[in-house]
């Protein structure tokens, strides 16, 4: 119950400030991201902001919601969602020393 799928699902439950994260498909167009990007950044003026994430494929998003061919999905605020949320820092943290460490080794080649 944390995760509303689709463009028009998550404008709506924005404008009910039910959303504190977005997740962008990696192929989702650049006026719908923008769109619903300025809503949620206007809704979290003076509180925590959260960037939107635009890391996964549609694929992926849609494995995780249960769903086919989701695009943009928001999630609500609990436990799941803040678990979530810390989960992809580590993992973006992890990608990023990752690449830190194949530059090295290139360097070193």
């Amino acid at each position: 119950g944390l995760l509303v799928v689709g463009f028009a699902k998550v404008e709506e439950a924005l404008k009910r400030h039910e959303i504190v994260a977005l997740l962008h498909a990696d192929t989702a167009a650049n006026d719908g991201k923008a769109k619903l990007d300025r809503k949620l950044e206007a809704l979290s003026a003076g509180k925590d902001y959260i960037a939107p994430k635009n890391c996964f494929t549609s694929a992926e998003i849609s494995l995780a919601a249960g769903s086919t061919g989701v695009i943009h999905a928001g999630l609500r605020e609990g436990g799941a969602t803040r678990a979530f949320l810390q989960a992809l820092d580590r993992l973006s943290a992890y990608c990023a020393g990752e690449a830190e460490i194949a530059s090295l080794r290139q360097d070193k080649e």
